[in-house]
């Protein structure tokens, strides 16, 4: 078990190194910087009050690498942009596909 979780903590530690480059295709193809986008300052800059966004990453590929899947919360504002972005535990995920074929999160607190 501790080389599992030795292997999660690297996998984890070394995105949390990377630099990060938001992209947006283009019609014609290729790709540019997406500075403007909305997530971009939340991935790249500050999340939430209480993490920065390395270790936000960090905590992302640590439950993809534990878990299989990694969830992040957005939290709008009322003009519905977001604000904030807030990992979630995947152990209290519950992902079901409604009748249209869309899929749908319930999330456990406890």
């Amino acid at each position: 078990i501790a080389t599992v979780f030795t292997c999660a903590r690297v996998l984890s530690e070394s995105v949390m190194i990377l630099p990060l480059e938001l992209r947006q295709r283009l019609t014609g193809g290729g790709s540019r910087r997406a500075a403007e986008h909305p997530a971009f300052s939340l991935l790249h800059d500050l999340p939430n009050p209480e993490m920065t966004a390395a270790e936000v990453r960090q905590t992302a590929m640590g439950h993809l690498a534990q878990w299989g899947n990694a969830y992040l919360q957005k939290i709008p504002d009322n003009a519905g942009r977001w604000m904030e972005l807030w990992p979630l535990r995947p152990d209290r995920m519950e992902v079901n596909r409604g009748p249209d074929g869309e899929l749908l999160y319930r999330y456990r607190n406890n």
